[in-house]
């Protein structure tokens, strides 16, 4: 896609939405700039040509080689896709197939199983008769998980789906993963020592309802936080402190992450998307960030966790 020099990443999420077809007002879509294994969510005042510009120096130095952009769903909010817009389905259950591999959602045997026979199912019209290979489609599932589905299995669900079309079948993919309570849940893998109350890694959960704090293997809840309980969240260059309840006297996580940015950043967007959607309440208003002293030793607090990750 060709971008004027000064174009903003905004400007250049409109002319995507344009290319492939999908509505102008479908929500909350974003362009990540992915280097290697990390990615970024870009801003949309941000200039791509910056980014293609630093890509260059990057590439001349050999630092990175493993270079792109890529735009996909960014916030998770209900109803979370328009069924009737066959692009944005397509796009969002291309999405999820990526987060079923990497053990972002979790799912049972069952699951999986009907996974694959929807996968299938999808794209059904591809396929040539008796040329179905129910092996390959098992690349979706997690590799772990892989060797207890069997292809027969598989092959016995994808015929209680075959009067699905291709579209029917990548909504009820899509309605599936749905099932999961927490469905739309961006997973960060977290450290902490912080408190002996939590395991030292987990899950940090960034969800329309909050945060979600999440065993690393079960993705079970071990505790949750509306947004509104939210005082502050400050990201250093390998932690993040997240404040509940009282700026003072609340509960204090501090999580070791290199993605802390990416972390406060997904909270912040997340509450202005849902105070834009919804009115805070006289309750909700009392939590926001109060008494300057008490922001300003946070603060403080934090730029000597930078400073002593610098210095090591």
């Amino acid at each position: 896609i060709e971008f004027d020099s000064a174009g903003i990443c905004g400007e250049v999420i409109k002319t995507v939405k344009t290319k492939i077809g999908m509505r102008s007002d479908a929500e909350c879509f974003a362009i990540y700039e992915v280097m290697g294994s990390s990615e970024r969510c870009m801003s949309h005042d941000e200039r791509l040509s910056d980014t293609v510009s630093k890509w260059e120096r990057l590439s001349r130095s050999g630092a990175v080689r493993d270079l792109k952009l890529l735009f996909k769903k960014r916030l998770f909010v209900e109803p979370y896709v328009n069924s009737s817009d066959p692009v944005e389905c397509d796009l969002l259950f291309n999405q999820l197939i990526e987060d079923v591999f990497e053990q972002r959602i979790p799912i049972t045997h069952k699951e999986a199983v009907h996974l694959c026979a929807l996968k299938v199912q999808s794209e059904i019209e591809d396929m040539k008769a008796g040329e179905i290979d129910y092996t390959s489609v098992m690349r979706i599932l997690p590799r772990d998980m892989r060797s207890t589905v069997r292809p027969e299995e598989v092959a016995t669900t994808h015929k209680t789906v075959l009067d699905m079309s291709p579209h029917q079948a990548i909504i009820s993919f899509i309605n599936l993963l749905r099932s999961w309570h927490l469905f739309g849940t961006t997973v960060f893998a977290v450290s902490q020592t912080y408190t002996s109350t939590m395991p030292k890694s987990l899950l940090l959960g960034i969800h329309q309802r909050g945060i979600y704090l999440l065993e690393l293997d079960t993705f079970r809840v071990m505790s949750s936080y509306s947004f509104s309980d939210i005082v502050h969240s400050s990201p250093a260059i390998k932690s993040i402190m997240i404040v509940i309840g009282h700026v003072a006297k609340g509960i204090k996580f501090m999580f070791n992450t290199n993605e802390a940015t990416q972390i406060a950043q997904l909270i912040k967007d997340y509450m202005e998307e849902m105070q834009a959607r919804y009115t805070l309440t006289p309750t909700e208003q009392s939590h926001t960030l109060s008494a300057d002293f008490e922001i300003d030793e946070l603060e403080r607090q934090n730029s000597e966790i930078q400073a002593a990750e610098i210095y090591h």
